[in-house]
Order: structure tokens, then C-alpha cells, then sequence
């Protein structure tokens, strides 16, 4: 029984694996309507970043939220601390936002943050982004242009890059998506990502869903970096 439960363990694992490792090389978005997320999963399987449009109201992390909660999170010493107090997950919870996921994969942790955000890479499963004020500008670097990019290429912005630092710059392709308010931008994992606001004060939230495959790649094996 014992040897029959780690076989199975052990196929679901390769499986993870290999739908954590496929990527789709290309730039394409899908967009979809918040009413009809039941059609959500039948695209999740194309791995591609997906425009999610006419979402529930959010109420923390607004500006209105960090003027009423200021001391709350002026105790936060990380983003991720204001995370975890700042109820986005009780929203996701609430509005129940794991329905469009399988059950395998899971809201793991939240950061919350304004103004822009130089280069990360995603390594969730899906990486959710939800701006709280005004719109946002996210800009996408598939995987395999990523190779193109400059040994110090995280916390940079795309275009502070130079022929100075990599003699591929000219090869660097990438999208800017613009993500308005009431709306969600799910990311699947090993893209390349830079987020710039027309405000500093402007806030945004990450919502990171693991499988067990990619919880372990980001907290075990390929380090902490931006989920």
C-alpha cells in the first residue's frame, strides 16, 4: 500500500512538473469576463498570460485603505507582511478565485506594493496581479528572450538596458499590457516582468497559486525571487 501511494505521489509529480516546465513561445493574452470564469480552467491550459476583466470590487490596499490602516502598516517591516495584512487574501477566499484553479493548486502568499517595479521572473504556477487605484502598465518578456538579458538584469527596467550591458539588446522583444482597474492579470511562471505606474503612489497586489512542484522550485530549489 505504502509502495502503491508513493508511485502515484511520484506520477503526480512528474505531471506537475512537466505542465510547470511547458511554456508557450509566443506573445499572445487571452480576455475573458469575471461572469464567466467557469470557462477560465478551459484556457489555463494554454499558458498564456490571461486578461481577466469586471472583477468583484477591492477594498484593500486602495488609497482610501493605506490613509485608514496607516499605523497597521506602518508595522509592516516587507511587502510581504503587508500581504498578509492587508485582507487581499480574504478577498481571493471570498470571492472564491481558487474555483478557477484545479484543486492542486493553491493561493501560497501575497505581496502588496505601489509605484514601479523593475525586472522579476515568475515562478508560481500562476502569478495574479490586481491593481488598487488606478491602471497599470505591465511589460512581458517571454522565456526565451529572457536569455537575451544581462547577467544583472533583476530590479532593472527594460529600457536602462543597454548594448553596454548585452550585446543581444536589440533582440530584447517585448508586450506592454495595460491592467485597469477592476480588472486581474494572471501570469504563468518564467516570464520576465516590469510594472510601471503613472503615480507612485499608485497600488497593485500579487496573489502567487503553487502547485507543490513550483512551491518547491520557489522556496527550495531556485530561491526566493519575485514569485
Amino acid at each position: 500500500m505504502i509502495i502503491e501511494s508513493f508511485i502515484i505521489f511520484f506520477i503526480i509529480f512528474i505531471i506537475l512538473a512537466i505542465f510547470y516546465l511547458r511554456t508557450v513561445d509566443e506573445y499572445r493574452i487571452n480576455q475573458i469576463k469575471w461572469s464567466d470564469k467557469k470557462n477560465i480552467p478551459k484556457i489555463l491550459w494554454e499558458r498564456v498570460p490571461i486578461i481577466i476583466q469586471n472583477i468583484p470590487p477591492i477594498t484593500c490596499w486602495t488609497k482610501q485603505d493605506r490613509q485608514l490602516r496607516i499605523q497597521e502598516y506602518n508595522r509592516c517591516q516587507t511587502p510581504v507582511e503587508i500581504g498578509k495584512v492587508s485582507g487581499i487574501l480574504h478577498w481571493c477566499s471570498k470571492e472564491n478565485l481558487q474555483a478557477i484553479f484545479s484543486y492542486i493548486i493553491r493561493p501560497t502568499s501575497t505581496v502588496c506594493a505601489t509605484g514601479n517595479m523593475g525586472l522579476f521572473q515568475t515562478k508560481s504556477e500562476w502569478t495574479c496581479i490586481i491593481p488598487t487605484d488606478e491602471q497599470i502598465q505591465v511589460s512581458l518578456i517571454k522565456k526565451s528572450i529572457g536569455n537575451n538579458l544581462p547577467y544583472n538584469w533583476k530590479n532593472r527596467t527594460i529600457d536602462s538596458i543597454t548594448s553596454v550591458d548585452t550585446p543581444f539588446v536589440a533582440d530584447i522583444k517585448f508586450i506592454d499590457i495595460i491592467v485597469k482597474k477592476g480588472m486581474l492579470l494572471l501570469l504563468p511562471p518564467h516570464m520576465y516582468v516590469e510594472i510601471n505606474t503613472s503615480n507612485p503612489d499608485n497600488g497593485y497586489c500579487f496573489i502567487y497559486f503553487d502547485s507543490l512542484f513550483s512551491y518547491i522550485v520557489k522556496y527550495i530549489g531556485m530561491g526566493k525571487a519575485h514569485s
